[in-house]
């Protein structure tokens, strides 16, 4: 699943755990460009979903929030990948 939001680019995957057989979310922002510089951030988010479909909402969810919190540092249980 891939969007924009507030000029953010955002793609959210799910990543199957085979031990689990459920899906984590696992999002990329890349945010826009500050005084010539991109930043782009990924993350594998620890919360599990029963179907893609679920990680993948959830990620972006995620992503949104974050950027609407002013993009702070990312606290457990977030996993930057």
């Amino acid at each position: 699943m891939t969007g924009t939001y507030k000029l953010h680019l955002i793609t959210s995957t799910a990543q199957l755990d085979p031990k689990t057989r459920r899906s984590n979310p696992k999002v990329s922002i890349l945010c826009p460009s500050e005084r010539g510089k991109q930043l782009m951030k990924r993350v594998l988010l620890k919360k599990s979903f029963e179907t893609p479909e679920e990680a993948e909402r959830e990620g972006v969810a995620f992503a949104q929030k974050w950027i609407d919190d002013g993009k702070p540092d990312l606290p457990q249980p977030w996993i930057n990948h």
